[in-house]
């Protein structure tokens, strides 16, 4: 029996890609299909024209896919494809809105630190300025630092 490839699958998604003349990882991005990835029976390296949707989710090579340990018809490849997305998209959605939550607090220090450096550093026309105040230092230190590890922070976020 020939088992659907990934590469299979995303013809049956996207018929004109059999037309293509170079498919690129962008391709199958776009259905969120694997591009490469190592077999589950025997640990060889797959690229989509030789690897297989497994029943247990992970990828099967077609060196060692059969009907028990893949699926074996494009539609039962659409069917998990589908449930595996919709699973997955709930969960991405809230993960995004945690990190988006994150990334703004993390924003709002950047700029209320900003704001402390400027207040600290120029004067009202803009003229940079160290004021004769004995805890400018310390000040302009500690704002600094917060902006730093702001900046850290957010990088991380990426």
């Amino acid at each position: 029996m020939n088992i659907p490839t990934i590469y299979d699958v995303l013809v049956a998604l996207e018929p004109s890609i059999a037309d293509k003349v170079n498919v690129t990882g962008e391709d199958f991005a776009r259905y969120a299909l694997p591009f490469f990835g190592g077999c589950f029976g025997c640990g060889a390296s797959l690229s989509a024209h030789n690897a297989c949707m497994g029943r247990n989710g992970l990828l099967v090579g077609t060196c060692c896919s059969d009907v028990h340990n893949a699926f074996a018809t494009i539609p039962e490849c659409l069917r998990h494809h589908a449930e595996f997305c919709s699973d997955r998209a709930e969960e991405s959605a809230e993960m995004a809105a945690v990190q988006i939550a994150a990334a703004q607090e993390i924003m709002r220090e950047l700029f209320a630190a900003r704001d402390d450096l400027n207040s600290l550093s120029h004067d009202r026309a803009g003229v940079w300025t160290r004021p004769e105040n004995p805890n400018w230092a310390s000040a302009f230190d500690d704002a600094w630092q917060r902006f730093t590890d702001a900046l850290t922070a957010l990088e991380g976020k990426r």
